[in-house]
């Protein structure tokens, strides 16, 4: 095959996701209106700072300020002009109506996630360099040097990236979720970069820890929103969670030397409190999923039951997802205590408190979730774990309002942990959490032992079309 036959075929090796995705955004109006806005609003920031400058004040980190409201103001151009319209789309394609398009397309789900996201990267790419010379400007403000308006540009933009991920994710949840997801992100952006510019100082070992930090922090997110959003293509009799606790597993494994060999001082810490973010978030996730397996999983077990055991943990289904956080969190707090104790530097016991809150309330969850789903069909877990954590919110409100006493407060919620005497929180934590799980101890043996039951071929080939 030739030059030109290589060429004739190249187009078709270009994601068609980008083309649709780029050729909606340049016809429409509102790309070229939210351009418009942010240079204007960017010189309007520059020329307002600029006319408040005088020679005494010129050193005092004027270029800072200005440098970190640009950004903010980049950042919120980039969510509302690019990730949003995008997410937005992703949105209406996931309606009821139009997912049989989504299962009968020849498009992979990967190919899909990563069609909307690169046309999203190439909108952001091109906002941020229309703001490039005006940024570029803040040096000569003076009070920053321009490797830290490089150096922030670059965050700027790796936030912008997790903020289109996370809202593609919120996007296949629903409209209504993803407005409220564009709400929480805009409050937090607008809270951490005035955070930031109000205590903007440089020096070079805290900007590379910094810099560190939150590289590892975008790149987390990055991978879990990912994950996420790539599983919500799957129909619902797949394994969805076979590559998200897989994924989690990995990165967990993976961040603790990249920690320790980055960031020798706090590696441990830090490592600790994402293995334990990640633990939660798929204790939650757990409350969430089936409560039998499904024949099509079942039809695909290996042989070899140390294998199946495996495959319980990180398959689809409420009670490994359990038993694999209780495990992943526990396995992380338990080699951090081996190797350094109670560090009184560090709260790791109120962190693993926290953890057993969360799982006694998932386990909670999945007990109301029993008694309720056959006589109510459309409660589901998301609404059985609301339902635990507001009762235990309200009883302990009325318990120290009406006594006048938080002790059913701390021995209900992780308020305890708060204050000074978190032994007896960490004690309630504990029991509610074993009292839980041995309620739900007959629901998760039934659940593991269909993973060593033979499946009938009839109805195996029958669920695996469903």
């Amino acid at each position: 095959m030739n030059f030109k036959e290589y060429w004739a075929k190249a187009d078709d090796w270009i994601n068609p996701i980008v083309v649709k995705e780029m050729r909606q955004s340049f016809n429409g109006r509102g790309l070229l209106a939210s351009c418009g806005l942010l240079l204007i609003v960017n010189l309007l920031v520059f020329a307002v700072v600029a006319a408040n400058v005088n020679m005494s004040s010129i050193n005092e980190g004027v270029g800072r300020e200005f440098i970190g409201w640009s950004l903010l103001i980049l950042t919120f151009g980039a969510m509302f002009g690019a990730a949003y319209p995008a997410a937005s789309r992703f949105a209406e394609e996931r309606r009821a109506e139009a997912m049989d398009l989504i299962y009968i397309t020849t498009l992979t789900a990967p190919r899909l996630i990563n069609g909307k996201f690169l046309s999203v990267l190439v909108l952001n790419f091109l906002m941020f360099s229309l703001c490039l010379p005006s940024l570029v400007l803040s040096y000569y403000l003076r009070g920053v040097a321009m490797e830290d308006v490089l150096f922030f540009i670059g965050i700027s933009f790796c936030i912008s990236l997790v903020l289109t991920q996370f809202l593609l994710l919120c996007g296949t949840l629903g409209s209504w979720v993803l407005r409220g997801a564009l709400v929480i992100c805009g409050i937090i952006v607008f809270s951490t970069y005035v955070g930031v510019i109000s205590t903007m100082h440089y020096h070079a070992r805290g900007m590379l820890e910094f810099f560190t930090t939150c590289s590892i922090f975008c790149i987390l997110c990055f991978i879990v929103c990912y994950v996420l959003t790539l599983v919500s293509l799957l129909p619902p009799s797949a394994n969805r969670m076979l590559p998200v606790r897989s994924t989690f597993l990995v990165v967990d494994a993976a961040l603790l030397p990249v920690l320790l060999g980055l960031l020798p001082a706090d590696g441990w810490d830090i490592w600790l409190v994402l293995s334990v973010a990640l633990a939660s978030l798929t204790m939650v996730m757990a409350v969430m999923e089936r409560l039998k397996q499904s024949k099509r999983v079942l039809q695909k077990l290996p042989n070899s039951a140390l294998l199946r055991c495996v495959y319980f943990l990180v398959s689809s289904g409420s009670a490994g997802g359990v038993c694999y956080a209780l495990l992943l969190g526990g396995g992380s707090f338990g080699l951090y205590f081996g190797l350094h104790g109670l560090d009184p530097r560090f709260h790791a016991a109120n962190l693993m408190g926290f953890f057993m809150y969360i799982g006694a309330y998932t386990a909670a969850a999945l007990l109301l979730l029993r008694l309720v789903e056959r006589r109510w069909r459309s409660f589901s877990g998301a609404h059985a774990w609301v339902v635990v954590a507001v009762f235990a919110i309200v009883v302990s409100v009325l318990s120290t309002v009406v006594t006048g006493d938080s002790m059913v407060a701390r021995c209900v919620t992780p308020i305890g942990f708060m204050e000074s005497d978190s032994e007896v929180a960490l004690a309630a934590a504990g029991g509610w959490l074993l009292v839980f799980l041995v309620l739900n101890l007959p629901d998760f043996w039934r659940q593991f032992r269909e993973y060593f039951e033979p499946v009938e071929p009839e109805e195996a080939s029958y669920d695996a079309h469903c």
